[in-house]
């Protein structure tokens, strides 16, 4: 019940805001707000040529209401400030016009990698905001709005908060190592071996194939057997037909 009161208050507080802002605009101001609603987002000069209008009645209309402009496409567009229904980063897309919480793209990409667990590379905030942010990121870190540390070849962004960069930082060197860790148990799974045989097996009967080339498969296996590997003649003629080692021995 009191959740319910809560919305029906805030819903009342909102409409009276936008009461007195519609009822402090002008005809041509209103119309601005009312084309904007209709198509959403448009360029101010998009604006003016539909209803007729002078640069500055936009710009007053857009001022008075309220509006965000896009963070890609050279800012041209713009919505709304109520048009918008933001993501859990802040962003939202109509089309392929992009628009933030946080207005701008410098402050946006600060706003993200701030709130973020383990920071963001290049890569991944491009692939999040879909714009090039790679010159913008050198310039951030210079002005010291963002810090970065180097993950191998890799650059990742932090935050400036030294608390805060250290979390991440460690979060990030985590992901790394899991990820590192996934990839080597993937390259094992999918590494290709004869049957009923495991890796190591098969390793040392390869060493030892390369260190004796003219061994017998029965003297490759007794070797073997007196070091603890059970193996047989047959795994290594196994092995010898799995790789067409015979083959390649006879080049």
């Amino acid at each position: 019940m009191l959740m319910y009161v809560i919305l029906i208050l805030t819903y009342s507080f909102y409409n009276n805001i936008h009461y007195h802002i519609m009822k402090n605009l002008t005809v041509r101001e209103t119309a601005v707000i009312e084309k904007l609603r209709k198509c959403k987002v448009a360029r101010k000069s998009e604006l003016c040529d539909h209803l007729k209008i002078s640069h500055m009645t936009v710009v007053r209309a857009l001022k008075k209401f309220g509006y965000y402009s896009s963070y890609n496409k050279n800012s041209s567009f713009y919505t709304l400030r109520d048009t918008p229904d933001f993501d859990s980063y802040g962003l939202w897309a109509y089309n392929d016009i992009r628009f933030s919480r946080n207005f701008t793209l410098d402050k946006t990409i600060v706003s993200i990698v701030d709130d973020s667990e383990s920071g963001f590379t290049a890569e991944e905030l491009e692939r999040l905001l879909k714009t090039n942010v790679k010159n913008l990121l050198s310039r951030l870190v210079s002005k010291d709005r963002l810090s970065k540390y180097m993950a191998g070849r890799c650059a990742v962004y932090l935050s400036v908060d030294p608390d805060l960069k250290k979390k991440q930082e460690e979060s990030r060197k985590k992901r790394i190592e899991e990820r590192d860790a996934k990839s080597a148990i993937q390259r094992r799974d999918e590494t290709p071996l004869p049957d009923n045989m495991d890796s190591p097996a098969v390793i040392e009967i390869l060493v030892r194939m390369i260190e004796f080339p003219s061994a017998s498969a029965a003297s490759i296996s007794r070797a073997l057997q007196r070091k603890g590997v059970s193996v047989t003649a047959g795994n290594v003629r196994s092995v010898v037909e799995f790789y067409s080692l015979e083959k390649k021995t006879a080049r």
